[in-house]
């Protein structure tokens, strides 16, 4: 009783009958654009980040910098290849995503399959990597964001087991 509706909706499997075939059908239909939308999100989103990265680029050559190079990477060289791989990581996801519910013939069995799955949760730990990442300078406030980022990855794990263990 504690998950949201949408989200026990999200994870309940339709079953075919006679004349809840056509409900069926409206549902993987609903669920499809759903997370279509939000793939397409993340992926514009994954993709302008990796072409404006966190502190921008470096304007001229002077002190040992070269124009064009990313700031994050001279002051920041782990945080820099920590934003670039899971940012990296979301945008393949959302396109892996994408690319599964595109395809008609895949749209029945995508929804319900674990690589979808796997993709969505890739996709978002990878975007709640970057933003951590790419987001602060200073240790404190780095901590702060790691904390939240795993409260809200223990939270959508505590949501999704408990509605598949109510839908079971």
């Amino acid at each position: 009783q504690c998950a949201p509706s949408w989200l026990k909706e999200l994870f309940e499997h339709p079953e075919k009958g006679g004349e809840e075939a056509a409900d069926v059908e409206r549902t993987l239909e609903k669920r499809q654009k759903l997370l279509l939308l939000l793939e397409i999100l993340a992926a514009s989103l994954t993709y302008q980040a990796g072409m404006s990265l966190p502190g921008g680029f470096w304007q001229e050559s002077k002190l040992g910098h070269v124009a064009g190079d990313p700031v994050l990477n001279d002051n920041y060289p782990r945080r820099y290849v920590a934003f670039f791989y899971r940012n990296a990581t979301a945008f393949v996801a959302s396109l892996g995503v994408i690319m599964l519910l595109v395809n008609r013939k895949l749209l029945a069995t995508g929804i319900r399959s674990r690589a979808l799955r796997v993709c969505v949760i890739l996709d978002l730990v990878g975007l709640m990597g970057a933003f951590a990442a790419g987001s602060c300078r200073k240790v404190s406030t780095s901590i702060y964001v790691l904390v939240l980022t795993f409260a809200v990855l223990l939270c959508i794990a505590l949501q999704v087991t408990l509605v598949l263990s109510e839908t079971a």
